[in-house]
């Protein structure tokens, strides 16, 4: 929201122009959903108009019926398939019926929307947020009774108390009454600052548990909850578990893309192979969480985060990739360029080029023909290494999401505080420094205006003490072993601090000493001061910055924690006499007075021989989809090699939001791919042109198997096909090999041609089926069949039109003959 109210103001008028009211009961099921399609209406409905008021998230499934990119992923028992569509079952038994009943409802919803009936759109059979932003859009506008806040949440936020017991209707009636005369757009922004603000607070395990237990057709509880786990099945078939022990919000959950789209939201995250121990109670409240299986645990700071999570978790359809290239395109490395773009048609092997690439530039010597599986797995390897990163980006990607953006904290005192959170470029860049440099850059003040504390993260020669460090590294924290198991959340004080030790560890070892060092870890340490990690009496292993206040850890090696900021990390140690006067003692944690404050600068400052830096990749997708200058803004010019860390011509920017000083690793390189047949290519940001390397992938006849296929020669095919396209199109929208990749028999060969080949020119002739005949040189009718038969009961007015030819995919098997005709 928030944007200038005269240009939604004009998107709407535009929305009514391309979609009115009178053309809804004709339109058709194409014009309604078409995979990769930006002429739709669900298009329009989630994309196009997404500054009148989002609803992002949830899957495709909320259209009620939805035309798929790829194939079924998973059979569901609420959900019917074919071919081309998915759509609820109980909108009908194939795709024309569901599709009559999906359009009737909206019908339904947009002329009760415009007579003001909202308790008639309340009680339509789709989607909540999906007919709300129906009914929003479809309203009338000179006296209108809705606004473009859709979620049932946000609504119940946006009133407090108020709100309970009401349902769609009651909500909008109450807010809509503060309006007045004013824009609602305008009223809608105010609220929406309200909103964000509650939606920010800090959210306890019964306030996620009364979220899930209020939309029971989304969260079905598997049990009763017990008093440790809380276990729900979605519709999506997922199951999701909350642990209703702990104190912070926790939550488990299957593992997937999904975790990607809303990582920055939340709190610690921490991934179970299914052979990993983890909360024994799943296996009765939630057993696709148990052990056995792989799962996900993630704290989940604020209801906002909460929303997100579920709507992310709800996706059944995330962006699919093309498909993958099981050959090994030739490279340049080691001297490749540090920026560059994969182009090419679909299917040419532009997915599986940047991953193969990517690990050659992580591993120089990884042989080039390694097969398939090997290379994915390295990848694999790499990515959980931080060495390799991936982002996708879409119309509605911006800097905050890219680079840094601010995000509301709520203080211990009940204020909404901002915090600056890292993008994925900078996290890319950040990971791709030295070693010995985590996240440069401190926060606030001088360093000589703080106080510098010596801590010890467990004994630094043993494995308890890697295990404690390593996890502090991971989750950006320091943890603490004095204390045991006790939480001091609510000890301001070390007398508190006592009362409650004797209270829980009576006969706790040398009881004065934890107090002791419990009291100087929660209360006298403070946000801002820093910690020098020993490694021993006579060196030391990192340098942090304490970011936040006290914490209880339940799942860390010791549980006593402080958030911070790892300023610097050396995989071998320094000195301390290059940070300090005199040797380190024994003691846990105690203030440094005889600081070198020039020594410690100088190991916060980024070094300068990044050739012994280990590269790092950023890949990515979709790259011209985006706004370009939106995304990077003023630092686009840091891409360029000579204006990189440590190089001569090196450019150093200060960040929009936290103030830091940033400049751009020479180890990351920056892999983009993009996707020719898509339209926006010829818009790309002619300042991305000047500052990357092209190179242009191809459909690759060579790389299909020689000789024939049950009589068929899959090179002669493809590449006849690609001359006519090429004729009759471009040479950006012909076919690539990949999608030909393992065919090996007829069967095979059919099930591309039918759910592969043939939509993809349909979607690059625009329906138009001659086209689509000549591409594959279909003059009998093999593939598509042509009916000029005119329809039962219109024959007495046939004489006055003119008849124009009805086109429909063969039902039956495809001939051998029709694939020889293509190339014949």
């Amino acid at each position: 929201m928030n944007e200038p109210i005269a240009d939604r103001e004009m998107l709407w008028d535009k929305f009514l122009e391309i979609w009115p009211l009178e053309n809804l009961p004709n339109m058709f099921l194409k014009q309604y959903t078409q995979a990769d399609s930006k002429e739709t209406l669900t298009y329009w409905m989630e994309f196009g108009t997404q500054m009148l008021g989002s609803m992002r998230g949830g899957g495709s499934f909320k259209f009620g019926i939805y035309c798929r990119k790829g194939p079924i992923k998973e059979q569901r028992e609420h959900f019917k398939h074919d071919d081309i569509y998915s759509w609820y079952a109980k909108y009908g038994s194939n795709h024309e019926e569901a599709f009559e009943k999906v359009r009737a409802l909206i019908v339904e919803c947009a002329n009760a929307a415009r007579q003001g009936n909202i308790e008639a759109i309340d009680s339509i059979d789709l989607g909540d947020v999906y007919k709300w932003k129906l009914a929003f859009l479809y309203q009338n506008r000179q006296t209108p009774c809705l606004l473009p806040i859709y979620k049932f949440e946000h609504l119940q936020a946006a009133i407090g108390t108020a709100a309970k017991g009401l349902k769609y209707p009651g909500l909008y009636r109450h807010v809509m009454k503060g309006r007045g005369d004013g824009s609602v757009f305008g009223y809608a922004d105010a609220l929406w600052n309200k909103v964000s603000s509650i939606l920010a607070e800090k959210l306890t395990p019964e306030d996620a548990l009364t979220y899930f237990n209020s939309q029971p057709d989304r969260f079905a509880a598997i049990k009763p909850p017990s008093q440790y786990i809380a276990g729900f099945n979605m519709p999506t078939g997922r199951q999701i578990a909350l642990a209703r022990e702990n104190k912070e919000t926790t939550l488990f959950l299957s593992p997937g893309a999904w975790l990607d789209t809303v990582r920055d939201q939340l709190g610690k995250i921490q991934e179970y192979e299914p052979n990993k121990s983890r909360n024994s109670n799943l296996t009765s409240n939630a057993p696709d969480l148990a052990e056995g299986k792989p799962a996900v645990m993630v704290r989940v700071p604020t209801k906002a985060a909460l929303i997100a999570l579920c709507d992310a978790y709800d996706d059944t359809d995330f962006s699919e990739s093309e498909p993958m290239n099981t050959n090994n395109p030739e490279t340049h490395l080691p001297n490749v360029s540090l920026n560059q773009i994969i182009y090419g048609p679909p299917g040419t092997g532009k997915t599986y080029s940047t991953a193969l690439r990517a690990v050659q530039i992580c591993a120089p010597d990884w042989p080039s023909d390694a097969s398939d599986p090997e290379v994915r797995a390295k990848y694999e390897e790499f990515r959980k290494a931080g060495r390799i990163s991936f982002v996708t980006f879409h119309q509605s990607y911006g800097y905050e999401d890219f680079v840094e953006g601010l995000r509301p904290v709520l203080q211990t005192s009940g204020q909404v505080s901002y915090s600056v959170v890292p993008g994925a470029f900078r996290r890319a860049c950040d990971s791709a420094r030295l070693p010995n440099l985590v996240d440069p850059g401190l926060s606030g003040k001088p360093l000589q205006e703080r106080k510098i504390f010596k801590m010890s993260l467990g004994a630094s020669w043993n494995d308890e003490g890697v295990k404690v460090f390593k996890y502090c590294l991971e989750n950006r924290c320091v943890l603490m072993g004095w204390g045991a198991d006790v939480d001091f959340s609510d000890c301001g004080n070390a007398e508190s601090i006592g009362e409650k030790l004797k209270q829980e560890a009576p006969d706790i070892d040398k009881f004065k000493s934890q107090v002791a060092f419990v009291d100087r870890f929660k209360n006298e340490l403070a946000v801002g001061d820093i910690l020098v990690v020993s490694h021993g009496n006579k060196a030391f292993r990192g340098i942090a910055e304490v970011t936040g206040e006290y914490e209880f850890d339940e799942d860390g090696p010791f549980h006593q924690a402080r958030p911070v900021k790892w300023l610097a990390v050396f995989e071998s140690g320094r000195p301390a006499s290059e940070v300090n006067a005199k040797d380190f003692t024994m003691r846990s944690l105690h203030q440094l007075h005889d600081v070198n404050y020039e020594g410690l600068q100088a190991l916060l400052v980024p070094a300068s021989e990044f050739e012994e830096a280990q590269p790092h990749v950023l890949i990515i997708d979709e790259i011209n989809r985006a706004n370009i200058s939106k995304v990077f803004g003023e630092l686009i010019t840091l891409l360029e090699p000579d204006k990189r860390e440590g190089m001569p011509n090196a450019i150093t920017l200060k960040l929009a939001y936290s103030g830091d000083d940033f400049t751009v690793p020479s180890n990351l390189y920056v892999l983009g791919t993009m996707n020719t047949a898509d339209r926006s290519i010829a818009l790309l940001d002619t300042a991305l042109r000047r500052r990357f390397e092209f190179e242009e992938l191809q459909p690759d006849y060579e790389t299909l198997p020689g000789g024939l296929v049950e009589g068929v020669d899959l090179r002669a095919m493809l590449k006849a096909m690609n001359d006519r396209i090429e004729y009759l199109y471009d040479r950006d929208h012909t076919i690539g090999h990949a999608y030909f990749m393992g065919v090996d028999s007829l069967e095979k060969l059919q099930r591309v041609f039918r759910h592969k080949i043939i939509p993809l020119l349909q979607e690059y002739f625009y329906e138009d089926w001659a086209k689509v005949r000549l591409a594959l040189n279909d003059k009998d009718g093999a593939f598509i069949k042509e009916d000029n038969i005119v329809p039962k009961g219109l024959e007495s007015t046939a004489d006055g039109y003119d008849p124009k030819p009805r086109y429909k995919v063969r039902d039956r098997e495809f001939p051998l003959e029709a694939y020889l005709k293509i190339y014949q």
